[in-house]
């Protein structure tokens, strides 16, 4: 089992998310209703793919965080 610990703040709409999420050899799907930043994630998630900065589109001036952690060490997105 992987931990992949996710801690973004300010991109795309999300103010903060520190959250650990437990993964095994499942699938899953992310299923919530409408305003509750899944695009915003998805967004933060494949910037962090390509290794470039998210940003806040309303705030743009404010500091962004995306940060991804597996096992307790930083993702490094290049991989």
């Amino acid at each position: 089992m992987k931990k992949i610990r996710f801690n973004f703040q300010y991109c795309y709409g999300i103010k903060k998310l520190d959250q650990e999420l437990t993964f095994s050899n499942r699938s899953y799907a992310i299923y919530a209703p409408n305003g509750v930043m899944k695009t915003s994630f998805a967004k933060t998630l494949h910037d962090y793919s390509k290794g470039e900065k998210s940003s806040d589109l309303a705030f743009p001036n404010r500091t962004t965080v995306s940060d991804i952690f597996v096992d307790d060490r930083k993702a490094d997105p290049s991989h």
